[in-house]
């Protein structure tokens, strides 16, 4: 899946477990799939408003007006269901939802 991701020029990618939901963050876009991808929410980054996407620094984006922030922060977080560990924490606030998780960098290091 990361390289398939990384492969059609996805930034970071990151996941989360009770409610299950995946966050994409390509150039210019965020794509949230809930409800185990049955809901695609999709929201367009404005061009030189995408930040570097890097799990070794804390990093944030957020459009007020839209009601959408997502943050990561470096450190070991550990997939809640899998164990499987990821470089970032990651949480995101959509539409008045919040979620958290554990993220990844796609850039080639």
């Amino acid at each position: 899946m990361l390289a398939g991701l990384r492969r059609d020029g996805a930034a970071f990618t990151a996941t989360g477990n009770e409610p299950f939901w995946t966050l994409t963050v390509w150039p210019d876009s965020l794509v949230l799939l809930l409800d185990m991808g049955a809901t695609r929410l999709s929201h367009r980054i404005s061009a030189g408003s995408a930040p570097e996407w890097d799990d070794r620094k804390p990093v944030a984006y957020e459009d007020a007006a839209a009601g959408i922030a997502v943050a990561a922060a470096p450190g070991p977080c550990l997939d809640t269901m899998s164990g499987e560990p990821f470089p970032a924490g990651v949480s995101v606030r959509w539409d008045g939802q919040e979620f958290r998780g554990c993220g990844i960098s796609l850039s080639a290091r």
